[in-house]
């Protein structure tokens, strides 16, 4: 399975190889050769409520993420980062002559970020008791039994992206020249203190981008189960997985903190 080394994962959280809109927690996820992949339905689809209801989820802002949710690239990189943010999140395009100077770095984080999560404890009750629909799992028997399944605990999001761009050696970038090469909507420039200059996009409020979350492995107790025997069902802490999509990152991040990210 991918991995991701960054300050998010010291956090608890993985990694989703490219922030979309619609991941919540209690959704399943399954292992694939890259990380892993949705299982495009909820715990409670395969897991019917036992003794313990399906956890509540809990809203708010993720204070202890601030600073830790960002990935900076080179300037061939910021190139293609900025040109596919832009054409993904329907935020602008891009001039085809846009350039950036070889010593300038673009770093994209996320601004106001907020959680989603639920309440571990009752996760964990809610797995222990509940009585698994066993028609439902003849699509991933083979993932249940070898322990690659997931449910999703909590994921962080945010309406705002801000992309930094700066000259490693202190110099100043020039806003002009960079900007006028990249139109956005709901897009704001500013100049920063460290003579680089900040973009922020909004994207739409009821839309919210997801590019972390924590998971739960359900961990498969009972080889029983599936010829009529009790069921027996935990979880487990994952902490290292990448979240694949159809697409992928257009380019390798240089790093996020100190450590590098393999996607």
């Amino acid at each position: 399975m991918s991995t991701a080394q960054s300050p998010l994962t010291n956090l608890g959280f993985n990694m989703v190889a490219w922030p979309k809109t619609g991941i919540q927690p209690l959704a399943l996820l399954y292992k694939t050769d890259k990380g892993v992949s949705a299982v495009e339905s909820d715990v409670e689809e395969l897991f019917k409520p036992g003794d313990a209801t399906i956890p509540r989820i809990k809203s708010g802002i993720a204070t202890d993420i601030k600073g830790a949710a960002g990935l900076t690239f080179d300037a061939k990189g910021g190139i293609s980062m900025l040109d596919w943010l832009l054409n993904k999140l329907h935020l602008g395009k891009m001039n085809a002559n846009v350039n950036l100077n070889n010593s300038y770095e673009v770093t994209v984080s996320y601004l106001n970020v907020r959680e989603d999560k639920i309440s571990l404890l009752s996760l964990d009750n809610f797995i222990t008791t509940a009585k698994p629909d066993l028609n439902g799992f003849n699509t991933f028997k083979d993932k249940l039994q070898n322990n690659e399944l997931y449910v999703i605990n909590a994921v962080a999001k945010s309406n705002d992206i801000s992309v930094t761009i700066a000259d490693k050696n202190g110099q100043d970038v020039s806003l002009d020249a960079t900007v006028k090469g990249i139109m956005g909507i709901n897009m704001s420039a500013a100049r920063k203190q460290n003579n680089a200059i900040e973009l922020v996009y909004k994207t739409s409020e009821d839309e919210p981008l997801v590019f972390a979350f924590k998971a739960q492995r359900i961990i498969y107790d009972a080889p029983g189960f599936w010829s009529g025997g009790p069921g027996s069902f935990r979880i487990k802490d994952q902490v290292g997985a990448v979240l694949m999509g159809p697409e992928d990152l257009p380019t390798k991040p240089l790093q996020t903190g100190s450590d590098l990210v393999e996607i």
